[in-house]
C-alpha cells in the first residue's frame, strides 16, 4: 500500500512529524539511516525552552510559548500509551550573565517583546543575591541571571524511544538502516524516493527530516 507521507529520518523530528500524521488517519513510511549516523536526537540536553527564543521576532516567541505550553499534555500521552518515562520537568531555567551592562540590555530586549505581544511573557531579572538564594554554588564570574518560570527539560533518549513506540503501535512502515540517495517527482506528481541499494518508494509527500544527515 502506497504512503500518503515518505518521512526521511527517524529522529524525534520525524517520529513527532509521524506521529501526528498517523493520529490524523495518514499511511507513513518512515525511513531512517543506521547505528553510524550522527543523530542529533540521541546527543542533545532535551531542552523545552522559551527563555530567548523570538526576541526580534514576537510570531516566533508567541508560537514557542504555544508549544512549551502543550508538552506536558504531550508526555501525559506518550507516557500513557507507550510506558515509557519522559521526564519532563518545567520549572523554570537561567540564562546567566557575566556583565549587568548585557544583562541589563537582554532585559531591555524582554520588555520589547513583552510589549509587542500585549501579554505579560515570563521572565524575571536576578541580581546576584538573589541567584545565590536559588543556587549557593553559582560560580564567582556570575553576576545575575534572567529567569524564566516556563522552561524546562525533558529526556531526549527516552522521548526518541516513546515517539518510536507510538508511531509503530500506530501502524507506521518504518524501515532501519536505509540511505536515500534521491528525491524526485514523477509525472504523476507523486514523489519518487530511492534508497543507495535500489529500492524504490513512492508517495503523495516527503517530509525531510534527516536532520545532520
Amino acid at each position: 500500500m502506497k504512503p500518503d507521507y515518505i518521512i526521511v529520518g527517524g529522529g524525534v523530528v520525524g517520529c513527532a512529524v509521524a506521529y501526528g500524521l498517523l493520529k490524523a488517519g495518514h499511511k507513513v513510511t518512515v525511513l531512517d539511516g543506521g547505528d553510524e549516523a550522527h543523530r542529533a536526537s540521541r546527543g542533545n540536553f532535551g531542552l523545552v525552552w522559551l527563555s530567548s527564543k523570538g526576541l526580534g521576532a514576537p510570531h516566533y516567541a508567541a508560537w514557542t510559548r504555544r508549544s512549551v505550553g502543550l508538552w506536558r499534555k504531550l508526555a501525559d500521552e506518550l507516557e500513557e500509551t507507550t510506558g515509557e518515562e519522559l521526564n519532563l520537568v518545567q520549572n523554570g531555567g537561567y540564562d546567566f550573565h557575566f556583565c549587568q551592562q548585557e544583562m541589563a540590555e537582554k532585559a531591555k530586549q524582554y520588555e520589547v517583546l513583552r510589549q509587542q505581544l500585549g501579554t505579560d511573557h515570563p521572565y524575571e531579572v536576578w541580581d546576584r543575591d538573589r541567584l545565590i538564594a536559588e543556587e549557593p554554588d553559582i560560580g564567582e564570574e556570575v553576576v545575575g541571571a534572567i529567569y524564566g518560570p516556563e522552561d524546562g527539560h525533558v529526556n531526549p533518549l527516552n522521548l526518541l524511544r516513546a515517539y518510536t513506540k507510538a508511531i509503530n503501535e500506530l501502524g507506521a512502515n518504518v524501515v532501519t538502516g536505509v540511505t536515500v540517495s534521491e528525491i524526485s517527482k514523477n509525472d504523476s506528481q507523486r514523489f519518487d524516493v530511492v534508497l543507495q541499494d535500489g529500492t524504490r518508494y513512492n508517495s503523495a509527500k516527503v517530509v525531510l527530516s534527516a536532520g545532520l544527515g
